[in-house]
């Protein structure tokens, strides 16, 4: 599990360590502009070795404001100007107003004679060709306003470069918070951050500015830190949000060998339509293979050979739209340890039948997927059953019948508007998008950084669904299922597109591939 930071969290981690643990702010500086410096020689490694006064493609630029950032980047030119390698550095921003760690920095680089230029007009610094590597450190996660005037120039000047592109922390111009560019950003090959990855250099557009994400480890106190005991950290509602990645395989229930397929749960899946039998499959199959002991398919009789034929190992029930859900539905909820909801199964008075039942009548784990959302949407008394043992599963235009906001407005602020509905509703909800939030009543986020664009593909949903039933059904804690599931979701889907190409993958592809890591 990875911890993923706002801004002003990363900011409290700093200070905790400075002012708490005692650790000088140079120290951590130092140890910051290493972690860069190393990257830097990894990269003029690769094109060749050292720089020369008859390389100039070798040559290695820090661009620099007057925060900490930016001294982080002198000391970048510092370092790698002790090892022999070419270094100038383009300072931006007032020197009069430079931090105290930057006066240190400055006053050592013009010690040893390191060449040092002011950009303090709009003109042409940087020119096309002129280095091999570029190092970012003007903005660092603090930036909350758009970048104008001699700023904006530079980070186009960085981008229309030709350089290879290293950032220190953050690139300049994202917003460290939601991913947001302030105007303009620069586009890194490798940002470089420190102690945790910042939540904008995950979330869309930000990631896509980032490159390869190097996290160093500085010696920022954390433990302590998250561990709520001090006053800078205390309830849920101020949780890091988190990422898993594989090392969090190990999340799932152990299987026993003494054990049957009770053991491991059983799930009901209502699901499908005429003309719909492909979303009952995939919810099935994917509980299956996700580890449910059977699985149990209600649909309707149009969709009977052919779920026979496909997926041979269920145990189908079926009924008619026409009927009412009493006369079957009780039976099938006491066989079950979970249920999904909503796949394929349209809108119609059944659908809401069924699922006025279950919110009414039924405290089974349970998870409501697709139509389902969308009935809920459509009679909002129904929300008030909602519990915290309900996952609901909506991509951003069911979010945004369920809420009323917009779906631009949803996007400004996906860890918000998920954290909201989830206090309000009291359920934990697995937001769909190409980072997929999971949010939970008392605060708890999750990221999702698994997954590609390939699997925005019809069925993709329904296997998703059906994973977390078999999880809910194993006994997994609600908000726990959620976050791996949608976690194993995305690693499957990157798995097919290794195996197929993003482009031409399809449901079926990834579906089969569920559970082949283990």
């Amino acid at each position: 599990m990875r911890r993923l930071l706002t801004a002003a969290e990363a900011k409290a981690l700093d200070k905790y360590t400075i002012e708490q643990i005692g650790v000088p702010s140079v120290v951590l500086m130092e140890r910051a502009s290493l972690a860069v410096a190393e990257v830097c020689e990894e990269l003029i490694g690769e094109a060749g070795g050292r720089a020369s006064e008859n390389n100039l493609r070798k040559r290695i630029l820090c661009v620099c404001a007057m925060g900490n950032n930016g001294a982080d980047g002198v000391a970048v030119s510092r370092i790698l100007h002790l090892k022999g390698f070419l270094t100038e550095i383009l300072l931006v921003g007032d020197e009069r107003k430079a931090t105290e760690e930057m006066k240190i920095q400055l006053s050592i680089a013009r010690n040893l004679g390191i060449g040092i230029c002011k950009a303090d007009e709009e003109k042409e610094y940087i020119k096309e060709g002129a280095y091999g590597i570029i190092v970012d450190a003007m903005f660092g996660v603090g930036l909350t306003r758009e970048v104008t005037g001699v700023y904006a120039l530079l980070i186009r000047q960085i981008n229309e470069s030709g350089a290879r592109v290293v950032a220190v922390d953050i690139p300049s111009g994202i917003s460290a918070d939601d991913g947001k560019i302030m105007g303009c950003a620069v586009r890194a090959e490798v940002t470089v951050t420190f102690g945790n990855e910042k939540l904008g250099m995950i979330l869309y557009p930000g990631t896509e500015y980032g490159g390869r994400r190097v996290v160093a480890h500085i010696g920022l106190a954390e433990e302590p830190y998250f561990s709520g005991k001090t006053a800078l950290y205390g309830n849920a509602d101020d949780a890091p949000a988190v990422t898993y990645d594989r090392e969090d395989v190990h999340r799932l229930p152990a299987r026993p060998a003494y054990s049957n397929k009770g053991t491991f749960g059983r799930v009901l899946v209502i699901a499908g339509s005429e003309n719909m039998g492909g979303a009952a499959l995939f919810s099935g199959m994917a509980a299956y293979r996700m580890g449910a002991g059977l699985v149990e398919i209600a649909t309707v009789a149009e969709n009977r050979s052919f779920l026979m034929e496909r997926l041979p190992e269920c145990v189908l029930t079926i009924y008619s739209p026409e009927e009412e859900p009493g006369s079957w539905l009780p039976d099938a909820v006491k066989r079950a340890k979970a249920v999904v909801v909503g796949p394929g199964m349209g809108t119609g008075e059944n659908t809401k039948q069924i699922l006025t039942y279950l919110l009414k009548e039924s405290d089974i784990p349970l998870i409501i997927d697709a139509d389902g959302l969308n009935v809920l949407a459509g009679d909002k008394e129904l929300a008030d059953y909602l519990t915290e043992g309900v996952i609901l599963t909506p991509h951003l235009g069911e979010m945004s019948r369920l809420t009323g906001k917009t779906v631009a407005q949803i996007r400004g602020d996906l860890i918000g508007t998920a954290k909201a509905f989830s206090k309000q509703t009291g359920a934990v909800c697995v937001m769909k998008d190409a980072r997929t939030i999971v949010s939970s009543p008392d605060g708890r986020v999750y990221v999702n950084t698994s997954g590609n664009c390939g699997m925005a593909t019809g069925g993709s949903g329904d296997l998703l669904a059906g994973m977390l039933g078999a999880l809910r059904a194993e006994g997994m804690d609600t908000f726990e299922s959620a976050c791996l599931g949608v976690y194993l979701h995305g690693l499957y889907g990157d798995m097919a597109r290794d195996r197929y190409g993003d482009r031409t993958m399809i449901a079926t592809d990834f579906g089969e591939l569920i559970g082949s890591t283990f």
